[in-house]
């Protein structure tokens, strides 16, 4: 049986964005029990976005969440280097790898994700991958000696590294093997955009193309075999083939996991006592189907909705999403989710600023901007409303996403 000290309780394992600003929006939200932040690395909790960009190309950008005397200060007990080995949902208990026991009264899982690993078996010696910032201060020196680079994968994260690769002056190559770049984000219209700015800048990109094979060479470079029967011989060689959901522990606990934790529209896990939020969880959609949304923004949305939900009994979650991508000299931002389906309207200069309006069923669902942030936060703002913005609208020759929603807050 759970005491009531206990159960006043809040553990939070995983001190990414999501963890940390959840501990934090607890507090400012009027939580006054204890609070427990577990974080598996050592480093003290940091930003993750710069890993892919300044950050490879200088150590400083690494930049920290907080300030390290910030826990204590708001008191909330920060551990590093805590591991956690399973969940006791009966004595609502977290198990820690060194046998300790930490009870709860409610648990955030914020475990986030990792990178998708290739099936080659010499790929721990022959291809990086970042996700920490270990790896990232190794890239970081690989990336500073290389003349050639190879990217397996046309995300989000191998665009971003292929782009700084090419700013340090290497040969790039990057190849997916999808049609398009970015073929879970962004629409074929956008896509095509990105992958031709990424060609005029000097970057090789090659789509319908797998890597087979990784052998390394006597100089110390890499071959690689790919699908279309050619080998290419590189410095270095990236994988950023996405990432998948950690959710080991909560599988393990007995918790419904399909494509990410299962949470419903207040993150409340299958155990009313647990909550997920962040890259780990996939939370009820329009479509019935669960929906799972890898951003930081999102992960920071959601740990203020789970610490309103504790702290409140606030609703359902129902922010409008939005990511931003770095690529070069291309700041891409999204607002909204797209379906394969969607139409499409272009708004802008195909060489400058442009927006990818999508609308399914008549309807706005997602604005893709590049180099255009005003109409970025335009779309966010429309989204938010449901003002019923309708293809015809798009169309009109002096239609702009300002100026619609400049009319949307005169109203």
């Amino acid at each position: 049986m759970v005491s009531s000290e206990n159960s006043t309780g809040i553990v939070i394992v995983g001190a990414g964005h999501a963890g940390v600003e959840a501990a934090d929006a607890l507090r400012r939200q009027g939580w006054h029990g204890a609070i427990t932040l577990l974080d598996e690395q050592e480093d003290l909790p940091y930003q993750r976005p710069p890993l892919s960009k300044e950050g490879l190309i200088s150590s400083d950008e690494a930049l920290p969440l907080r300030a390290e005397s910030h826990y204590a200060q708001a008191g909330i007990e920060l551990r590093r280097g805590a591991s956690v080995g399973a969940i006791d949902r009966l004595r609502r208990e977290v198990v820690l790898s060194d046998g300790t026991r930490l009870p709860f009264g409610r648990l955030i899982l914020a475990t986030g994700s990792e990178p998708a690993r290739l099936p080659f078996a010499a790929q721990d010696n022959d291809v990086r991958i970042l996700r920490s910032l270990a790896d990232a201060a190794t890239l970081r020196t690989r990336l500073a000696g290389s003349q050639s680079v190879l990217i397996i994968g046309a995300g989000f994260i191998g665009l971003e590294i292929a782009g700084v690769a090419r700013g340090m002056g290497a040969a790039v190559t990057v190849i997916g093997r999808g049609a398009q770049v970015m073929p879970r984000s962004l629409s074929a219209a956008m896509a095509s955009v990105i992958a031709d700015r990424h060609c005029s800048a000097g970057i090789d990109v090659r789509l319908d193309t797998e890597a087979l094979s990784v052998a390394s060479l006597p100089d110390g470079s890499t071959a690689v075999m790919l699908s279309d029967g050619s080998t290419i011989e590189v410095d270095t060689v990236v994988a950023g083939v996405g990432v998948a959901p950690r959710t080991r522990l909560a599988a393990e606990a007995g918790l419904h996991v399909e494509d990410g934790v299962i949470v419903s529209t207040e993150l409340r896990t299958s155990d009313p006592h647990i909550f997920a939020i962040g890259d780990c969880a996939a939370i009820a959609s329009a479509s019935g189907r669960p929906m799972r949304l890898e951003s930081v923004q999102n992960a920071t949305d959601q740990a203020r909705h789970v610490a309103a939900v504790i702290t409140t009994g606030a609703g359902d979650y129902d922010e409008v999403p939005w990511f931003w991508s770095v690529q070069g000299g291309m700041r891409l931002q999204i607002a909204g989710v797209g379906g394969a389906d969607d139409r499409c309207v272009l708004v802008g200069d195909p060489a400058g600023r442009l927006s990818v309006l999508r609308f399914a069923e008549g309807a706005l669902v997602c604005v893709e901007s590049v180099n255009d942030a005003a109409s970025h936060l335009a779309a966010r703002r429309l989204l938010a409303s449901n003002t019923g913005l309708r293809v015809e609208d798009a169309l009109e020759p002096d239609f702009t996403l300002r100026d619609r929603a400049r009319t949307l807050v005169d109203r």
